[in-house]
């Protein structure tokens, strides 16, 4: 079967002869990751950045340049590999575990952090539940036991089991500040991006609160940092509202979209203004704009746009919109499936 651009293209063609020999109608993805980076750096108007690898790195600019996009490419490009995107970890219900062993309880309960270790070393389960449906872990975030929430982690207690009221067990230690047993648990794999049993997400627990160092942990692991709560509302909001200064400072430099609009329709920096928030409107204004970061294009439509639009090719750029409407974007994806994987099978 021919490939679609090849029908597009020749349409294109047609009516370019007819205005006369114009620019020539061709089309060719980036071949490298600085040829990629260049064009997308002049699409957004930041010239002094259209060559930096090559500058910076001499002989080495491709290999900078892919270190540096890899993760970009990945998130972009994934359907063109028939990727899927990760699973989160399952949350296992604290009532479908068995029922911890007496004496191991106990320890856990009192903060026997050596009974603990030696109960565990014996063989005992450690993903065990207590009478309540709590999970056995639970016991132990919750009191701010570090050590044996480390040990009872390393021994194989789910990190994401669900406790009595269904919440994430990681939410008790985001809940209460714990902040060092919210670390043991993002290291041993919990879920950042779980949401309690009110659909609200954990770091929401945390910006609510002003739990500063928990938020920067659960950042820093990666929580989405533009989702948004139960209401539809962004977390930034959330933070602004309560005027929480250092929560705004931490959710901008970790590339909070300062543009989202809340269930209302209003921005942060308006309800910042509104409350007379002024610190907070500085740091709002500082923040550059969503608009205006550089960031790979999003869809193949929109990478489609800017490389055509770089080679000269201006009847191209609209042409998957124009020609499949609604379907553009499935429609781009299926033509450029292979220049995707030839171009940047380095990412993968």
């Amino acid at each position: 079967m021919r490939r679609i651009r090849t029908v597009l293209i020749a349409a294109v063609v047609a009516v370019a002869v007819a205005a006369a020999v114009a620019t020539p109608v061709f089309a060719q993805w980036p071949t490298t990751c600085v040829d990629l980076n260049d064009i997308v750096e002049q699409h957004l108007g930041r010239t002094n950045n259209v060559g930096i690898y090559q500058r910076v790195f001499g002989d080495q600019a491709e290999a900078a340049c892919q270190g540096d996009h890899r993760e970009d490419v990945r998130g972009v490009f994934a359907w063109a590999f028939g990727l899927a995107a990760p699973a989160p970890p399952p949350a296992v219900a604290g009532s479908s575990l068995p029922l911890a062993n007496d004496a191991l309880y106990s320890a856990v309960w009192r903060g026997q952090t050596e009974q603990v270790r030696a109960l565990v070393a014996s063989g005992l389960n450690a993903n065990t539940r207590n009478s309540d449906n709590d999970p056995l872990i639970y016991s132990a975030i919750w009191r701010n036991y570090v050590d044996i929430v480390r040990i009872l982690a390393d021994a194989g207690a789910n990190v994401n089991a669900l406790d009595s009221d269904g919440d994430p067990v990681l939410r008790s230690a985001v809940w209460r500040d714990h902040a060092n047993v919210v670390q043991v648990l993002v290291d041993a794999g919990a879920n950042v991006d779980a949401r309690d049993s009110d659909g609200d997400p954990l770091l929401r627990e945390a910006i609510w609160r002003d739990h500063t160092n928990v938020a920067r942990i659960l950042v820093d692991a990666g929580a989405d940092v533009n989702a948004r709560d139960s209401d539809g509302d962004p977390l930034l909001f959330e933070a602004v509202w309560r005027g929480h200064t250092e929560m705004v400072r931490i959710l901008v430099n970790a590339g909070v979209d300062v543009n989202a609009r809340d269930s209302d329709g209003d921005t942060a920096l308006g309800e910042a203004q509104w409350r007379g928030y002024n610190e907070i409107v500085q740091i709002l204004l500082a923040a550059p704009a969503v608009e205006a970061e550089l960031g790979w294009p999003t869809t193949c439509v929109d990478l489609n746009d800017i490389v055509e639009n770089h080679l000269g090719n201006h009847n191209n750029v609209g042409i998957y919109q124009k020609v499949f409407g609604d379907q553009a974007e499935a429609g781009c994806q299926n033509d450029h499936r292979e220049d995707v994987r030839g171009v940047f099978a380095w990412a993968f």
